[in-house]
């Protein structure tokens, strides 16, 4: 593996060695280069690990695309490696069915919660104690919030209202995209941080991932513009629901006549035994 030192860095395969770019600690990218493998041989269980493999990335890359429209916030600071890594860990904690065959259970995807997106801050950092979770009889699901702590440090400083918000995710491997659904966005003045606030969420059918996002945000002009440093923005994994059942519905008879169980004999024609021995209907010809 080498560094590109060329003007125009190149991408792909070129003879024996591949160009590709990483970003580094600062955002920016570098160009390198690899060795191309002269062959590969894949035998019958790396053939199963990777359809296992392409499962989770495949659950990983319906996440993102979902999710696009809050990620572009944290730019480079989200790493796609460790969503990969955290459904490959779903998979593999799978013992029920053979390498190859491994799927997602609701009960392995719980490992999912406390997964943030933005590695540097979590929201955690922000909230006084952990949100509760209920679900309404009107097909609902509120989240409740105690309050908000916001540290005084130079992070924050010039911070001036807070924004909550939580997503449901309605996660469905099967499906070739997800649509989320978003609560209303709660602003808070800093001076109000620590009230409680109560977020609703349609229910889903199917298994939901519920999601919330903190962040913090200055006021321009009569306008609340967010923060860009990664220090005052959250986005973490708060709880996996289960699909919910669907209820039986009991069919109701109008005819409240009882139903019959008695079956009637049946009437067979009765035989005169007398008329045939002694009597004829035809006389006989003398």
């Amino acid at each position: 593996m080498s560094k590109q030192n060329s003007i125009i860095p190149l991408s792909g395969k070129l003879r024996d060695m591949v160009g590709y770019y990483r970003r580094n600690k600062k955002g920016k990218k570098e160009w390198w280069w690899r060795r191309a493998p002269q062959n590969v041989q894949q035998t019958a269980p790396t053939k199963r690990a990777a359809t296992d493999f392409g499962t989770a990335s495949r659950c990983s890359r319906l996440v993102r695309h979902a999710l696009r429209p809050w990620l572009r916030y944290y730019g480079y600071h989200f790493d796609h490696n460790r969503l990969n890594k955290a459904f490959i860990n779903i998979i593999k904690a799978d013992t029920d069915h053979n390498t190859g065959f491994k799927v997602l259970t609701h009960h392995n995807m719980q490992s999912l919660r406390g997964f943030n997106f933005n590695s540097d801050k979590t929201i955690h950092e922000f909230l006084t104690s952990p949100p509760l979770i209920t679900s309404g009889q009107d097909n609902t699901t509120t989240i409740l919030l105690p309050g908000i702590h916001l540290s005084n440090t130079k992070t924050n400083k010039g911070i001036t209202h807070v924004t909550v918000k939580a997503i449901a995710l309605p996660f469905d491997h099967r499906q070739d995209a997800i649509t989320p659904v978003a609560s209303e966005t709660i602003t808070i003045k800093r001076k109000d941080i620590h009230q409680a606030i109560t977020l609703t969420l349609p229910a889903s059918k199917e298994q939901t991932i519920i999601l919330l996002e903190i962040q913090c945000g200055y006021e321009i002009n009569n306008t609340i513009e967010i923060s860009a440093n990664k220090q005052t923005a959250a986005m973490d994994v708060i709880a996996v629901l289960p699909a919910v059942k669907p209820k039986k519905i009991r069919r109701i008879f109008r005819n409240k006549t009882p139903q019959l169980y008695i079956i009637p004999p049946c009437c067979q024609p009765v035989k005169n035994h007398q008329l045939s021995q002694t009597t004829s209907l035809y006389p006989l010809k003398e």
